[in-house]
C-alpha cells in the first residue's frame, strides 16, 4: 500500500501510514506510549512558558536607579496582585459588568512590568469576554490564573526571562 500524499516525502510518513493502518489498541505502542486501561485517569498538568521582557525592567533601573526602581517594581507587583485578587472575586461572584475594564488594567500593568505572557493572555481573556465566548473565556481565564500564579511567585526559577 502506498503512503497517503500528505505523508510522502515526510520524515514521519512511515509512522503516519503505520498508525492509519494499525488496529486502535496498537496505536499507542507505535508512538511509544504505554497502553492504558479503560477507566484509568490521567491528570493533565499544563505547563506555561512565561515570557518576560528584560528591557523594560532594565530601562526602569537605568532611568530611576536601583532604590527607586526597586520600590516602583515592588509597588507595581503588589498592585498587579491586588488587581488579580479583585478579578478572581468578580469571577467567583459572577459579576461580569466591569471585568473587561479590570482585564484591560491588568494587561497594561503587566506590559509596564515587561510581563509579556501575562499581558497577552489578559488581552485574550478580555476579547473572549467581549465576544461572548464563554468556553473560550473559561479556558483563557484558567490560563491567566496559572500564568499569574507563576509570574507573581517569589521563586525566581518559576518564571523564565527571555527576549
Amino acid at each position: 500500500m502506498q503512503a497517503p500524499a500528505a505523508s510522502r516525502g515526510s520524515p514521519h510518513g512511515g509512522l503516519i501510514t503505520a498508525m492509519q493502518n494499525a488496529p486502535f489498541r496498537y496505536r499507542s505502542q507505535i508512538c511509544g506510549a504505554r497502553e492504558r486501561k479503560m477507566g484509568e485517569l490521567i491528570r493533565l498538568q499544563p505547563a506555561e512558558h512565561i515570557l518576560h521582557d528584560r528591557k523594560v525592567i532594565e530601562a526602569l533601573y537605568n532611568s530611576l536607579g536601583q532604590p527607586a526602581a526597586d520600590q516602583l517594581i515592588m509597588r507595581a507587583l503588589q498592585e498587579l496582585s491586588q488587581n488579580m485578587a479583585a478579578l478572581r472575586r468578580q469571577i467567583r461572584r459572577q459579576e461580569l459588568r466591569d471585568l473587561a475594564t479590570g482585564l484591560r488594567k491588568l494587561r497594561l500593568m503587566a506590559e509596564n512590568l515587561g510581563m509579556v505572557s501575562l499581558a497577552q493572555v489578559a488581552l485574550d481573556a478580555k476579547l473572549c469576554l467581549e465576544r461572548g465566548d464563554g468556553t473560550g473565556f473559561a479556558a483563557t481565564w484558567s490560563r491567566l490564573m496559572r500564568l499569574s500564579a507563576r509570574s507573581l511567585s517569589p521563586d525566581p526559577g518559576s518564571a523564565g526571562l527571555s527576549r
